[in-house]
């Protein structure tokens, strides 16, 4: 499954915001990931669409995201090495999404990013019931 899979590469999903829900009903959230694979961990963000009800499944989850660069993909930035988000905040009518999160254990910072950009990026890799991903990018299918 997901999951399994995540701890399989040394992915550990961490806590994060909370839910904001969404017109169509669903809810979105980021939170923090783990990558064991490098000493001293990296952390990073994902932003993800659960269903909106119990049990409120993951639906799917984004690529690693750098806040503080604004790209898709985990880049090398040292700014992206140690990333916390905290705080998400949505406004449909606006098409905006506010995102608050720590950088490098020094400083707190907010990221405005267009709401249907998040979205689009939140449903790169998608979940069936199984929890098995239909991805974009990879494959999570054992």
């Amino acid at each position: 499954d997901f999951l399994e899979t995540y701890l399989t590469l040394q992915q550990e999903l961490r806590g994060g915001t909370p839910y904001s829900r969404l017109r169509d009903g669903s809810l979105i959230a980021a939170m923090h990931v783990k990558d064991a694979t490098h000493s001293p961990a990296l952390y990073s963000t994902i932003v993800y669409l659960l269903e909106p009800r119990p049990p409120f499944r993951i639906k799917s989850v984004s690529p690693k995201l750098c806040l503080s660069d604004l790209h898709p993909e985990m880049p090398i930035s040292a700014s992206c090495a140690l990333q916390f988000v905290v705080g998400l905040q949505v406004d449909e009518t606006r098409n905006l999404a506010l995102i608050s999160f720590g950088e490098l254990d020094q400083h707190m910072k907010i990221a405005r990013v267009p709401l249907d950009w998040l979205v689009a990026l939140a449903r790169v890799h998608s979940l069936d019931d199984a929890g098995v991903s239909d991805s974009e990018c990879v494959s999570f299918m054992q």
